[in-house]
């Protein structure tokens, strides 16, 4: 939050040139200070956003975000000023162009993914979430958890998803969108897994089959 902990030094510092007479030795010396304070705002901005992009990339072969609209978000008057000071679109393309260069993979999932009001246990959607639930109770499981949290979850589960096969992860959160339920894409998506799961399973067995012969 760069902005947030020095806004009260910098409305200071902005009454302090608003009342310098215009051009005069005091005024450009208030400008000079005030524009050094904006730069380091941004500079620290970027230096964070910088350093967790950098930790994300060396830490995770797989990174799964959203595609948030940043843009509409900001029009909000009341979270404009938080989400400008955060830089969620700076972000994502420092992980865009981070991610090629490592050779890691970038998931993202779609704009209309409900990954805040579907249930990480059952994957029951709901109808309303206001943004001030900041906890996730789900009427149907009677799950209770951090709303955050629960988005989390749902988009490991759509990452997971779409690296076994991208068009089943298109097609629930299509199906999500148009009524509410995914149940034959994410049907697909479990009876792919436990396929995976066997053959990986089957194949760690036949190696220790043969470490077990060469003994």
């Amino acid at each position: 939050k760069a902005l947030s902990s020095r806004l009260r030094i910098l409305r200071r510092t902005s009454k302090s040139l608003s009342r310098k007479t215009f051009l005069s030795k005091n005024w450009l010396k208030a400008k000079d200070k005030l524009s050094r304070l904006h730069y380091s705002i941004s500079n620290i901005r970027k230096d964070t956003s910088h350093k967790l992009t950098s930790s994300l990339v060396e830490n995770y072969n797989v990174i799964v975000i959203e595609d948030l609209n940043v843009k509409g978000m900001i029009r909000n008057r009341k979270l404009s000023r938080a989400i400008a000071d955060v830089g969620w679109g700076e972000l994502k393309r420092q992980l865009e162009y981070k991610t090629k260069l490592a050779g890691t993979t970038l998931i993202i999932a779609p704009r209309f993914f409900p990954s805040s009001k579907l249930c990480s246990h059952c994957w029951t959607k709901k109808k309303e979430l206001k943004l001030s639930d900041r906890v996730y109770t789900c009427e149907s499981c009677g799950l209770i958890i951090d709303r955050d949290e629960n988005a989390a979850l749902n988009l490991e589960l759509y990452g997971k998803m779409f690296l076994i096969d991208p068009s089943v992860a298109a097609s629930w959160s299509e199906t999500l969108n148009a009524c509410g339920e995914g149940v034959r894409p994410f049907d697909a998506f479990l009876n792919r897994l436990k396929k995976e799961q066997m053959i990986k399973a089957s194949s760690v067995k036949q190696e220790e089959v043969k470490l077990s012969s060469l003994t």
